[in-house]
């Protein structure tokens, strides 16, 4: 028995598998100039019933009547495919959506489609199954397209892996008064986003127990404003993993590290899309106070001087433990107390979190318990000890700074 794509097997219908292969080139009608941008209801049959010449492009309404049967039902597939989520829906009636609204597609854009097979499909944000992306976000700044996000992520990923080689028979850059610089633009950018945040939300107009993506419109405005700029500082962020690899640090370039920046960067962009607002905010909210803490700190460890005072660097990690667990305990307030926030998000992003305590305990025991316990070692043995940040004489040889971020 042959599947057919309406699901049923009566004479007439078209099997599916005959929808995408044989019969392809006898289909390839040049495409017209697009119409209107209709509903991409009107990519299915219209209510005049299958086949019918308004169901495919005005090219193709001189086809044979089998042939736009098979354009009718190819194109109701391809909606399916680049729409939304269909309700089921009478065999010849216009399909209505889950979710009561409906993607700008037209039926000539189907028809387009189909003779191109899947190129682009990747590279439009309303793609990937999911529905149209949010129009408030349209327009902004690498947020139309997936494209930008991934050549910068493949970008990062190419100088993680040549930049080691290149500098291995070079001397390294100090980069200080850059370090400096750049450290001091990330505090006040980080510092900036965590105000304003605050303040949009401070006021009491977001729940925070489950907060819609469709609440009070100048705070979601604010909101989606102010994380634009959180996710582009992901991007700002890729500075620090440059700035190891020119001063010959390649041991900070930990996968941790890796891992890191390029995920959040990737992320933020589904995030932004689909999600720009509403529950979204909390956890940026917890991240710009952290940076503001760890920024300030590299920073500032960047003058000689000033460095053997800086106490805080091992209490950054618990500060960043600390975030993680909050942002899952957000999380599921909104799975315990739903509000129309999306369920898949809040349960990648409890994963997420997840898998970063793991990354970052990992990190955290390696980097001071154990080297803790390697200088009491040493202490009960006779050797020298660490006081303050200033060594004795003969001082052991110094732990390597590691940094995640």
């Amino acid at each position: 028995m042959v599947r057919t794509v309406g699901g049923s097997n009566t004479p007439g219908h078209v099997p599916a598998a005959a929808l995408w292969r044989g019969r392809r080139a006898s289909l390839r009608v040049p495409p017209t100039s697009s119409p209107p941008r209709r509903a991409a209801a009107q990519c299915a049959d219209p209510p005049d019933g299958p086949g019918s010449a308004s169901s495919v492009p005005a090219s193709a309404a001189a086809l044979s009547g089998s042939q736009q049967q098979l354009i009718s039902r190819r194109n109701r597939l391809t909606a399916r495919l680049i729409g939304e989520r269909w309700t089921p829906s009478i065999r010849g009636s216009t399909p209505t959506l889950r979710h009561g609204w409906v993607p700008e597609v037209s039926s000539d854009r189907c028809f387009r489609f189909y003779q191109n097979g899947f190129r682009g499909h990747f590279f439009d944000s309303s793609h990937f199954g999911l529905p149209l992306s949010d129009k408030r976000v349209r327009g902004m700044l690498l947020l139309d397209g997936y494209l930008p996000t991934l050549a910068l992520t493949l970008g990062y990923l190419l100088v993680v892996w040549m930049g080691p080689r290149y500098m291995k028979h070079r001397q390294p850059y100090s980069c200080r008064g850059a370090m400096m610089l750049y450290n001091l633009g990330i505090t006040i950018l980080s510092f900036g986003m965590f105000s304003e945040l605050v303040a949009a939300v401070w006021p009491g107009d977001y729940d925070f127990y489950c907060q819609s993506t469709h609440g009070p419109q100048e705070v979601d405005k604010k909101i989606i404003n102010i994380l634009w700029w959180y996710y582009f500082s992901k991007l700002l962020e890729f500075m620090d993993t440059f700035f190891f690899i020119l001063r010959k640090n390649n041991h900070q370039v930990t996968f941790l590290h890796v891992y890191h920046h390029i995920s959040m960067l990737n992320i933020w962009w589904f995030v932004m899309n689909w999600i720009p607002c509403g529950h979204s905010f909390f956890g940026p909210t917890l991240n710009c106070f952290v940076h503001v803490v760890m920024y300030s700190y590299y920073g500032l460890s960047a003058i000689p001087a000033v460095r053997p005072y800086l106490w805080w660097k091992k209490h950054i990690t618990q500060l960043q433990l600390i975030q993680f667990g909050l942002t899952v305990f957000h999380a599921l307030c909104a799975v315990v107390w739903p509000c129309g926030f999306s369920l898949g998000w809040l349960y990648f992003q409890i994963s997420y979190m997840v898998s970063l305590v793991i990354f970052f305990l990992n990190f955290y025991t390696q980097t001071y318990k154990k080297h803790k316990a390697s200088l009491k070692k040493d202490h009960q043995s006779g050797s020298t000890a660490f006081k303050n940040g200033h060594a004795k004489a003969d001082p052991a040889p110094a732990l390597k700074k590691r940094r995640v971020d």
